[in-house]
């Protein structure tokens, strides 16, 4: 996860992630979200305030994550995503056009790694 200062010259790095997929694990499993949850055991909000304490500027859908559930000595992370689409295509209350909002969700999903 990098930002810039507005210059564009310099990106600072804030954290990175890595995806583990077990061995022998196939793409079919199913995930079991109560059992994630009961793991974890910690829920934490994600909204607005949250992501003000971020320091960067989000808008609209960038801002889709709502949930986090983690813990100590979690070794995996459960965020929800909640996709507003009562916008369309005209960008309106800081949303994103639709080819853009793949992509804003896509990021959201990533901001699970910020908690």
């Amino acid at each position: 996860i990098e930002s810039e200062d507005g210059g564009g010259e310099e990106r600072k790095l804030h954290a990175t992630m890595r995806l583990r997929v077990p061995v022998g694990a196939e793409w079919t499993d199913r995930m079991e979200i109560d059992e994630i949850v009961g793991r974890c055991g910690e829920k934490m909000d994600c909204g607005e305030e949250w992501y003000g304490t971020l320091g960067n500027a989000y808008q609209g859908d960038f801002k889709s994550l709502r949930r986090v559930w983690t813990g100590k000595g979690a070794t995996e992370v459960l965020g929800q995503i909640e996709l507003d689409d009562g916008h369309g295509d005209s960008g309106e209350k800081g949303r994103a056009p639709a080819f853009l909002r793949a992509c804003a969700w896509l990021d959201a999903a990533t901001h699970v790694g910020m908690v």
